[in-house]
């Protein structure tokens, strides 16, 4: 069994260690902005491109964080099944081209960041699904090509026989399509392995079981 602890962000906040963007709350607000606002609450205008918006955002919120902070990108798929027909896959794709522009955001993927994570939902039943539509065709675009994109995949999925006491869920980390793209000489052995773990969260742990 291993033990995951998790990680004070309150704590890691105070220190400037960790910042959080809410890109939500005022997803659907007027764009007008308050005097007292600032970046860390996202407020887009509609006189410019909001990929491009998003960008800056975390740009210089990268800059303000000490060190090579780890940049987590969480819920951007939640664009997509918005209700905003102008976004589709192929935008929030741009997105993540924006931030590794030279001449734009100078690599922000690879200058301010030691790793980037990106968290969106592979419901079986939008990625696979029978009954095509505009959210199912996008949903499925964003996943795959992040897959291609990817170093590295870690996937969560619930049991298939169903509820635990003891067990939330499988884990599992494979390898993604950009793995093959790095020298052998850079990869450790870790990074070699692929792996699949029972997993339980408690009291903000995480605890990994192998397979009996």
């Amino acid at each position: 069994m291993w033990l995951i602890k998790g990680t004070d962000l309150a704590q890691a906040q105070h220190q400037g260690r960790f910042i959080f963007l809410d890109g939500f709350s005022r997803l659907f607000a007027p764009t007008t902005r308050s005097p007292g606002s600032n970046y860390k609450t996202i407020n887009l205008s509609s006189h410019t491109s909001w990929s491009h918006q998003l960008a800056q955002y975390i740009t210089k919120a990268l800059r303000e964080v000490k060190g090579e902070p780890a940049l987590i990108i969480e819920g951007v798929d939640f664009l997509l099944a918005a209700g905003l027909d102008n976004i589709t896959a192929p935008h929030l794709l741009s997105l993540l081209s924006l931030l590794s522009e030279v001449t734009l955001f100078r690599l922000v993927l690879t200058k301010y960041t030691s790793r980037t994570f990106i968290s969106l939902f592979a419901d079986h039943n939008l990625i696979y699904s029978d009954h095509e539509t505009d959210l199912t065709r996008n949903q499925s675009v964003l996943a795959t090509s992040l897959i291609h994109r990817a170093y590295a995949i870690s996937s969560l999925r619930p049991l298939q026989t169903g509820m635990a006491k003891d067990v939330n869920g499988v884990i599992r980390m494979t390898r993604g399509g950009a793995w093959y793209d790095f020298p052998k000489d850079t990869k450790g052995s870790a990074d070699e392995e692929e792996w699949e773990m029972l997993y339980r969260i408690d009291d903000g742990k995480a605890k990994l079981f192998k397979y009996a």
